[in-house]
């Protein structure tokens, strides 16, 4: 099976250590998972007095895993490990303790880990409520500032654009935040302007009526748009054609260029690949009230900090009408850790053993 043997290495808050080396979690073996549309990593953490540190992980290319039942097997077959807990974050809904990640012919459950791994110490969540876990333990280094807006209690939004686009409701009941999954990804995309009803009109004979904002904001999107453009007669720099001929995604060639300006096109795409998510952070705001703030997750986001940053997705976000005034002073944050899917996933495996909520 085609995998890779990675190291992670979690610090954590002061705060977060003295809490956790009070409690069981200190010394047991916790397994988390983050089961991606592009990748899925599986690690076996121990906690020693810096932080999380590895025993054993692997990454695995998502699409070619045929039965994850079978791919943890060969991740546990290394030696007889003696798991605590463990949890899974999967890109999918998780009903009644089973997933089957979106767009993929298998499913994971509860039921059939639980009796793979001996313990009962084992759980499922959407891979956007393991990210808005791991803001329990991410520390201020680990965020970056879009707008600094008012700290205040209250709920939260996260956002996170990739492969796909996740989303997912932090509700505050005044003392905690619990993470509430959602599709909304999939969601009706309502366009705002003459350059939104065209890319509409494009991608509904695309996918057969229903456009979804995930079609737009996604590194899906990024390629949807750039077709779309190029449908119209605009002409891209001869790279980006030729590597579109070998490759379907090119989103990320896409990017660099829009972001270098170098291909006009690859401009226009983030231009409105940019505004698009603004606005979208904006709809997800106003509807749970989050004035407890909004996180931007995901691949996508660290990669083009420089258009998010530059004022385009702010001025989308606030054009809201009479509502702009709630949400300038809403703070919106990048996250910054790469694997902070798969830090949710240990502090949920971890809270398995120990009541932190």
């Amino acid at each position: 099976m085609n995998s890779e043997i990675i190291d992670i290495h979690f610090p954590l808050a002061q705060t977060a250590q003295e809490q956790l080396s009070k409690q069981k979690a200190a010394g047991s073996i916790i397994l988390a998972g983050d089961i991606g549309h592009t990748k899925t990593l599986l690690g076996i953490f121990k906690l020693l007095p810096d932080g999380w540190h590895t025993v054993y992980a692997r990454k695995y290319e998502t699409k070619a895993i045929t039965s994850f039942e079978d791919t943890l097997q060969h991740f546990l077959s290394e030696q007889e490990w003696d798991i605590s807990s463990a949890c899974f974050g999967v890109a999918g809904p998780v009903i009644e303790e089973r997933c089957k990640p979106t767009d993929l012919n298998w499913e994971v459950s509860v039921s059939s880990l639980r009796s793979l791994l001996k313990t009962p110490h084992v759980t499922i969540v959407n891979d956007l409520v393991a990210l808005g876990y791991s803001l329990n333990w991410l520390r201020p280094q680990d965020l970056f500032s879009i707008q600094k807006g008012k700290e205040r209690p209250g709920n939260r939004v996260i956002l996170a654009a990739g492969t796909g686009l996740g989303e997912c409701t932090l509700f505050w009941d005044g003392a905690i935040h619990h993470p509430s999954p959602t599709e909304g990804g999939h969601a009706d995309f309502a366009p705002q302007n003459e350059w939104d009803v065209g890319l509409w009109r494009f991608l509904s004979q695309r996918y057969k009526g229903h456009v979804s904002v995930m079609r737009v904001v996604s590194g899906h999107g990024i390629n949807n748009m750039f077709k779309y453009l190029v449908s119209t007669g605009a002409k891209p720099e001869p790279e980006i054609l030729a590597a579109r001929a070998h490759t379907p995604d090119i989103a990320p060639m896409i990017a660099q260029a829009g972001i270098e300006g170098s291909c006009p096109v690859s401009f226009e795409v983030m231009n409105n690949f940019v505004r698009l998510y603004g606005a979208e952070a904006g709809n997800l705001a106003l509807k749970n009230l989050a004035v407890g703030g909004v996180y931007l997750g995901g691949g996508i986001a660290p990669k083009v900090m420089n258009c998010l940053t530059d004022g385009r997705f702010l001025d989308s976000f606030l054009n809201k009408g009479r509502f702009r005034w709630l949400l300038e002073e809403v703070p919106i944050n990048i996250i910054l850790e790469p694997k902070a899917h798969l830090l949710g996933a240990l502090w949920r495996a971890t809270s398995l053993l120990k009541n932190i909520s």
